[in-house]
């Protein structure tokens, strides 16, 4: 029994560190915490610390999916119905969407203020980077 639970702690612990946070590079902050991240995703803060607009690219690909539900608790489909009742109630604007984890990091570098939540990333435009996840109260 303690293997199993030892065995689940770990497979937790190595998908939380498969998730990425991709930024522009205009976007002027050093580390953000679940927490931030998560607020963002669900619409509850639409700024940065700075005043700039937060810009939300969701990837529809099925491990960016994953890294999404890890740190969020949200399949990306689920955030889509959350968006669409803020954009009507007048709230929000509709997150740019992409199929791919390459397409969501091309979304990313060509829009200012962009981020997106992705699964380990290979390579990267000189126009985004990877932000560092902290923990909340650090």
């Amino acid at each position: 029994m303690r293997y199993l639970i030892l065995l689940l702690l770990l497979s937790f612990q190595l998908s939380l560190s498969a998730a990425v946070v991709v930024v522009h590079n205009d976007v002027n902050v050093s580390n953000l915490d679940e927490s931030k991240i998560r607020d963002f995703l669900l619409g509850r803060t639409t700024a940065f610390a700075n005043g700039q607009t937060v810009v939300i690219v969701l990837c529809m690909d099925s491990a960016a999916d994953d890294a999404m539900q890890t740190i969020v608790g949200r399949s990306a489909n689920l955030l889509l119905r959350g968006w669409k009742r803020l954009v009507f109630s007048g709230t929000g604007a509709m997150p740019l969407q992409a199929t791919t984890v390459q397409d969501a990091i091309a979304l990313v570098a060509r829009t200012s203020g962009a981020i997106t939540i992705l699964p380990s990333v290979e390579s990267m435009p000189q126009t985004c980077r990877i932000i560092p996840l902290g923990v909340a109260g650090k």
